[in-house]
């Protein structure tokens, strides 16, 4: 017979066994970031990219007049998400660009089977991606908060 203490541990072992099996779930805000980033590359690819100086953020004489009609083709949000992506750890920015760097939309099958990875190994990586995305989209929201 075991006793309650016992019951108890093996309760607690197989409550931690399953919260490491468990199977982690997207972030649905920054997936849809990542669907529209998608779009927004696409939609990139069939115009020409916006002659906007980045660098120039200044609002007077030395500004191109072409610069405030370009300025309205850049999506600013998408940009940022861009350069976040392309910091990612190399793993998931890969699980990233397999999943939403193509010109047509795949599933997520599709793009493990270009990794080499199993379905669910890709699924874990672009849930860490999201994880690292909303982090650093968080970050820099506090940092703006600040500023």
């Amino acid at each position: 017979n075991k006793t309650i203490e016992q019951t108890n541990e093996q309760s607690l072992n197989n409550f931690f066994d399953d919260i490491g099996t468990a199977p982690m779930t997207r972030i649905p805000y920054v997936k849809q970031l990542l669907f529209c980033w998608w779009k927004w590359r696409n939609l990139s690819r069939n115009k020409l990219p916006p002659q906007l100086d980045m660098n120039n953020d200044r609002v007077d004489s030395s500004r191109k007049s072409s610069d405030l009609i370009n300025a309205a083709s850049c999506d600013f949000a998408m940009f940022r998400l861009d350069r976040i992506i392309k910091e990612l750890n190399p793993t998931l920015r890969a699980a990233v660009f397999a999943l939403y760097g193509h010109v047509g939309m795949r599933g997520v099958i599709h793009a493990a089977d270009e990794l080499g990875i199993s379905k669910s190994t890709m699924i874990r990586r672009l849930c860490r991606a999201d994880q690292a995305i909303a982090m650093e989209l968080d970050a820099l929201r506090n940092k703006e908060k600040t500023c």
